[in-house]
């Protein structure tokens, strides 16, 4: 028996589905068949359905207050009433098992509920990845793929630097030429050039002496010259003549002390030495780079082939999870593209009809305590997806509410102006709602009702 009294545009309806697997919830758009609908799912899951986080005002405005109870055949009451306005404002369930009250009905629910168990078919809405994570989180392999797939994303994270380096390692190295059988330490280039220069110094002294020297030299044969001219000048100049050889003959000893000049040094091999140390020095360091960029390379080339290993481990797990994963349909698996796949091709592929019967299956082994399901946009559903529905709820024994829009009222339950009108054609008027009483404790016994968490 479900009673719905005062839940949003519901007013009162109330009726017993006893040996019904699959119910129409029928009638026209705002006749109240989403009310009915969303007042079950909020008794039974509270405002942690996300349908039902939308839901701001839960009790009909032309009343104070609101509930619903659910009462199967197996001995469980579920009631649940929403007041507004007032000393007390929000909600409170009840939940008593073959007579015996739960005393904690929220942990009781999140126990016998499963995660599609309301609207099956909305797992045909999800995009493929949601798919998965709705598929992953069924098989409880969700939060360690989750955690290998971090694990694997840190591992790429580092290996992009580690890459971009190494090739750049790589591309150094090829442009670093080495040459062997080089000394291992540079020469002392200050030395030479020191020595270079002190030849260079000392060759400039000596070729300013031998100029000196030679313009001694010119400037005696210009005198030479000279005397000679005035030896055949007249006898008067004889005197003079004299003089001048008297100072030449001065000349000619101190030309004749000189010392012997020392020999030229060759400043080219000097420099030959320098240019040769220069280039030796350079051909060194080119060797201490390249023997440095081949351990830099070395180490970046290990620790991508560590990162590459650990990342084919991650993907042996996530396959070996895959794998020992228990599916609730045979056929149904994942691929290496995160996508659900259905006998080998992807799940969006296969017909309405498999679609369907995948979404049942998936939302009855997420719910095996409380056999019952809530679709949602039953117009969209063709003959052979229902025929697929009934046969199912048949099989496994699970009740089923598809909401359709329907304004004949010739199937199912049938609502306007939010109560029932017709059940199967037949006109049908709801039971008296229940009295507060009957639907929560009185305000003496207010500590059996369990807020909301």
């Amino acid at each position: 028996m479900i009673r719905v009294n005062n839940f949003k545009r519901i007013r009162n309806a109330s009726i017993s589905l006893v040996g019904r697997n699959v119910v129409h919830i029928t009638g026209g758009n705002g006749a109240g068949k989403s009310s009915f609908l969303d007042g079950i799912v909020a008794t039974l899951s509270g405002y942690d359905d996300k349908a039902m986080k939308n839901i701001t005002e839960p009790v009909n405005r032309e009343a104070s207050d609101a509930s619903v109870q659910i009462q199967t055949d197996d001995g469980l009451l579920i009631s649940r009433q929403w007041y507004s306005g007032g000393k007390h404002t929000g909600s409170g369930v009840r939940i008593s098992q073959h007579g015996n009250r739960v005393g904690d009905p929220s942990a009781f629910l999140e126990g016998i509920l499963g995660r599609v168990a309301f609207n099956p078919v909305a797992f045909l809405r999800m995009n493929p990845d949601q798919q998965v994570i709705e598929l992953r989180k069924l098989l409880n392999i969700d939060d360690s793929l989750n955690g290998l797939d971090s694990e694997d994303k840190v591992l790429e994270a580092n290996a992009k630097p580690i890459r971009s380096q190494l090739a750049g390692k790589r591309a150094e190295l090829q442009q670093t030429p080495f040459i062997p059988n080089l000394p291992a330490e540079p020469h002392d280039l200050a030395k030479l050039e020191t020595e270079l220069a002190e030849t260079s110094e000392f060759n400039r002294v000596i070729n300013e002496q031998q100029a000196v020297r030679d313009s001694y030299v010119l400037e005696t044969a210009r005198l030479t010259s000279q005397a000679e001219t005035l030896r055949q000048e007249i006898a008067e100049k004889q005197k003079l003549l004299k003089a001048m050889e008297r100072n030449l003959e001065q000349r000619k000893d101190t030309r004749d002390s000189w010392p012997v000049l020392a020999e030229r040094r060759d400043a080219q091999e000097a420099l030959q030495a320098l240019q040769m140390a220069r280039a030796a020095n350079n051909s060194i360091r080119d060797n201490e780079k390249a023997l440095r960029l081949t351990n830099e390379v070395e180490t970046l080339s290990q620790q991508q082939q560590d990162i590459t290993m650990r990342r084919a481990e991650i993907e042996r797990e996530v396959k070996d999870l895959i794998a020992e994963a228990k599916f609730p349909v045979d056929g149904l698996a994942f691929d290496g593209a995160n996508q659900v796949l259905y006998n080998g091709l992807p799940f969006f592929q296969a017909s309405t009809a498999e679609q369907v019967k995948v979404s049942m299956m998936i939302g009855m082994a997420g719910n095996p305590s409380l056999r019952f399901m809530i679709l949602r946009e039953g117009n969209d559903l063709d003959r052979k997806s229902l025929k697929v529905i009934d046969e199912l709820a048949a099989h496994y024994d699970f009740q089923v509410m598809i909401e359709r829009v329907d304004s004949d009222g010739f199937e199912g339950v049938f609502f306007e102006e939010g109560e029932i009108k017709k059940v199967d054609g037949k006109t049908y008027k709801s039971p008296p709602p229940l009295r507060k009483s009957e639907v929560h404790p009185t305000r003496t016994q207010r500590g059996l009702i369990f807020k909301d968490r």
